[in-house]
């Protein structure tokens, strides 16, 4: 990727991904760590999540869509 990509400020790390195998290896994504109101982390789906989203489509600075 770029320099000029936009970077997320919520926490995200690399996992390896067993939701969307289908029949082989499983696959290596970034996901975002949400909190819920009980303090549990929760992990994103890429394809739903609004910040993946961004990562992929914006420009570093860009603050509209």
């Amino acid at each position: 990727m770029a320099d000029d990509r936009y970077i997320s400020p919520i926490p995200a790390e690399i996992i390896t991904d067993y939701r969307v195998r289908i029949a082989g290896a499983p696959i290596r994504r970034r996901v975002h760590i949400f909190r819920d109101a009980g303090g549990r982390a929760l992990q994103c789906l890429p394809e739903a999540c609004r910040e993946c989203w961004r990562e992929r489509e914006w420009r570093a600075g860009q603050v509209r869509g």
